[in-house]
């Protein structure tokens, strides 16, 4: 990926190139929710706070090397307990795209979400690497070049770096969408009364 960014824009370190590679992917991951998972729970209990992400078995199995979380929960799209879709506020609370609290017991919980890599990852999640390489290179070019009193600092060439990045994004988000039916934006009918 470094290469990639080397080839847009010259003069930052590497180190510089990959922290804008980091934000340029939670940025990329927070608005296209591509990077889809799904978590389960046997059972959770009457107050419980569940970590989405952090604790799954998606940052262990990173790299062996690799000892600390690499990403986190960006958004949750739905929980459900066996077939039922629960209400949030009812059954649940979201204290962050990471943290969910259950206000009853339930079995046979799915908690259904993206993720996006933390400030500190070392890491950018496959599926954005496959198939969104280019896009994420644009974004942390526009990132680099938007760095005032640089050498590289080039404001016009960021601009259209970074409609070439927000491109993608719609892209990824329009497919993620379409491609997974529990990432639908969920908007229950609710009864309203009116005197």
């Amino acid at each position: 990926m470094i290469a990639l960014v080397r080839q847009r824009v010259s003069g930052p370190l590497d180190s510089q190139i990959t922290k804008a590679l980091v934000s340029a992917a939670i940025d990329f991951c927070k608005r296209s929710a591509l990077v889809h998972m799904e978590r389960t729970f046997d059972v959770v209990y009457e107050g419980q706070t569940v970590s989405f992400a952090k604790a799954s078995s998606i940052n262990r199995q990173a790299r062996q090397q690799v000892t600390e979380p690499q990403v986190t929960g960006s958004v949750i799209h739905r929980i459900t307990a066996g077939s039922n879709d629960l209400q949030r506020g009812v059954d649940y609370h979201v204290q962050s795209a990471e943290s969910i609290r259950f206000l009853s017991e339930f079995n046979d919980v799915r908690i259904i979400g993206a993720i996006e890599p933390l400030p500190t990852a070392t890491l950018i999640p496959t599926a954005i690497i496959e198939d969104y390489a280019e896009a994420l290179a644009d974004g942390a070019t526009a990132i680099l070049q938007l760095q005032p009193g640089k050498p590289w600092t080039n404001p016009d060439a960021a601009g259209a770096r970074k409609m070439a990045f927000n491109d993608a994004v719609r892209d990824a988000y329009r497919f993620r969408v379409e491609h997974t039916p529990n990432a639908e934006p969920y908007n229950p009918v609710r009864r309203r009364s009116f005197c």
